[in-house]
């Protein structure tokens, strides 16, 4: 059986994460979707997608310290992520 890859965007502008999120479904892959930078990382430390799709400027946590407390875990160490 086949498992289905996991994204997880993290983007604040809605209609950024609807067409990115549209676009990535489509291609058969789990889109999880936050909108700050504090969800995002709980999500992603939980989730633990394949890919993580981060923008740089977020409310409460922007893009760089949310990479750098994701490298604080175990599995954050080695998670892809597109900032």
């Amino acid at each position: 059986m086949k498992t289905l890859k996991k994204v997880l965007i993290i983007e604040d502008e809605e209609s950024l994460s609807t067409v990115l999120a549209d676009k990535i479904r489509a291609e058969g892959v789990n889109v999880l979707t936050a909108r700050d930078g504090k969800i995002g990382l709980e999500i992603a430390l939980k989730e633990h997608p394949d890919l993580i799709w981060l923008d740089f400027m977020l409310p409460t946590m922007n893009g760089i310290e949310l990479t750098k407390e994701l490298r604080k875990d175990p599995w954050g160490k080695t998670a892809c992520v597109i900032l």
